[in-house]
């Protein structure tokens, strides 16, 4: 007796399918992570990830200025206090 179900993998999201050679038809078969509960855990896996990353990147960013801010500062008061006359690029030659 010969077989009427092929059973193939898709070749995008590599699900295992069924498809009825004699009516055409193909469906998917459940895997052990199908479902909505699983998609829904999956989404708020990577969007936890995501919110993660963010608040450590906008963290960077603000420890990035306070430093730049810092430097800025420490150098406008060196300046301030050099009572030497700036050097002229013409002096250079």
């Amino acid at each position: 007796m010969t077989r009427h179900v092929l059973q193939i993998r898709c070749p995008c999201c590599r699900k295992p399918l069924e498809i009825d050679t004699r009516t055409g038809k193909a469906r998917a078969q459940a895997g052990p992570e199908s479902g909505l509960d699983a998609l829904l855990d999956a989404h708020r896996k990577e969007s936890g990830r995501f919110d993660d990353l963010f608040d450590a990147a906008r963290d960077g960013h603000a420890t990035e200025a306070e430093r730049r801010e810092d430097a800025f500062r420490r150098a406008a008061e060196e300046a301030k206090d050099d009572k030497s006359k700036p050097r002229s690029p013409f002096d250079l030659d």
